[in-house]
C-alpha cells in the first residue's frame, strides 16, 4: 500500500454545508407563532392596564413619612432641607478661614470666578498666562 492509497483511506469525508429544508422551515414556523402569541399577550395587557379604575377603587396606599427613626420624605421639602440650603447658599457667598493655621481662606464664590477669569490676576497668581501652551519655561512654543 502505497502513501498516497492511505492518504486516500483515511481522507475527511467533505459535505457541502446545508440545513435541512424540514427542520429550516419549522424553525421558522415556531418564530412566527412565538411572536404572534408575544404579541396578542402583549396587547391584552396593555388594554386592562389602560383601562379606568372602577369608581370608588383607590390607588396603593401611600407609606408613613417617617418608618422608625428614619425619615423618608425629600429633605429639600421640610424645613431642615430648607434651613440646610440657606446655609449653605449663606456659606457660599461669605469670606471666612478654612484652615487659619496654614492660611487657607475661603472667598464667595462670585469674587473667586471674577478672579479665575481675570487673566492680570492668573498671571500674578501662577507666574504664567493659562494659554494652551503652558507656562513659558516648558520648551513648547
Amino acid at each position: 500500500m502505497t502513501t498516497v492509497e492511505r492518504q486516500e483511506e483515511f481522507a475527511p469525508r467533505v459535505e457541502r454545508d446545508r440545513v435541512p429544508p424540514k427542520a429550516f422551515w419549522w424553525t421558522c414556523a415556531v418564530t412566527v407563532v412565538v411572536i404572534a402569541a408575544s404579541v396578542v399577550i402583549s396587547s391584552k395587557l396593555l388594554q386592562s392596564w389602560m383601562r379606568p379604575a372602577p369608581e370608588g377603587a383607590s390607588g396603593p396606599a401611600r407609606a408613613d413619612a417617617e418608618m422608625g427613626l428614619v425619615e423618608q420624605t425629600l429633605i429639600l421639602t421640610t424645613r431642615r432641607g430648607l434651613d440646610q440650603q440657606a446655609k449653605q447658599r449663606e456659606s457660599l457667598g461669605a469670606f471666612g478661614w478654612v484652615d487659619r493655621p496654614h492660611g487657607i481662606a475661603k472667598i464667595p464664590i462670585d469674587r473667586a470666578m471674577d478672579l479665575v477669569a481675570d487673566p492680570a490676576f492668573m498671571r500674578r497668581s501662577l507666574g504664567h498666562d493659562l494659554l494652551p501652551g503652558g507656562p513659558p519655561d516648558s520648551g513648547e512654543q
